[in-house]
């Protein structure tokens, strides 16, 4: 992704607590998926694994970074992404950041409110969902990207489904963070912090 300060045109208002991003980041079209980030990471990688993960020394149980409980390394009770780890805000020159799990939330939402219309369709013959938001017509499209894992640079589920990360830890466990997955079902979950996933952006009113 792209950013100007002064090009509003790649910010969307659909009625929510921040306006959202057109594109994903690495993309510069809304039906491209980008690139796939580990949490926290601010670099692209083909191999994804806890071996290679940037806050780890090789293990779920040996984080460096971000995490609560000792069982899983060391602690520094940090559950919200610094700003110099979130890679919408470095390529967006500080004008943009990666959505908490809050603002995922809060997206997801919207399903059940009858000012918005969900649409699992296809733009310039790539699949993903987009959300429109009726009050004033504007909407976001969140391609089906997939997610790339362990040692294989093969794309899972590209097309079908798509996984977008949150800046915000699991509160289940320190090893995962909350993710919105756009499956058969769309949800928001836990997803291993060494997963590549797709980024959106948001932006603060």
């Amino acid at each position: 992704m792209h950013f100007h300060p002064s090009n509003q045109s790649l910010l969307h208002d659909i009625g929510l607590s921040v306006y959202w991003g057109e594109c994903n980041v690495g993309a510069t079209k809304p039906e491209e998926t980008g690139d796939l980030y580990a949490w926290g990471e601010i670099e692209t990688k083909d191999k994804m694994s806890w071996d290679n993960y940037k806050w780890s020394e090789g293990d779920y149980n040996k984080l460096t970074k971000y995490n609560y409980n000792e069982d899983f390394g060391r602690v520094d009770n940090n559950a919200q992404l610094e700003i110099a780890d979130d890679i919408a805000y470095i390529k967006s020159s500080g004008q943009m950041r990666m959505p908490t799990e809050r603002e995922l939330n809060e997206l997801l939402q919207t399903r059940e409110n009858s000012n918005y219309q969900w649409e699992h369709k296809s733009l310039n013959g790539k699949p993903g969902l987009q959300i429109t938001y009726k009050v004033n017509g504007k909407s976001i499209f969140l391609p089906y990207g997939g997610f790339r894992t362990f040692t294989n640079p093969y794309l899972f589920y590209y097309e079908q489904r798509g996984f977008y990360w949150s800046s915000t830890l699991s509160t289940v466990a320190p090893d995962g963070a909350y993710s919105l997955c756009l499956e058969s079902d769309v949800v928001l979950r836990a997803a291993n912090r060494f997963v590549g996933n797709s980024v959106r952006p948001v932006r603060s009113k």
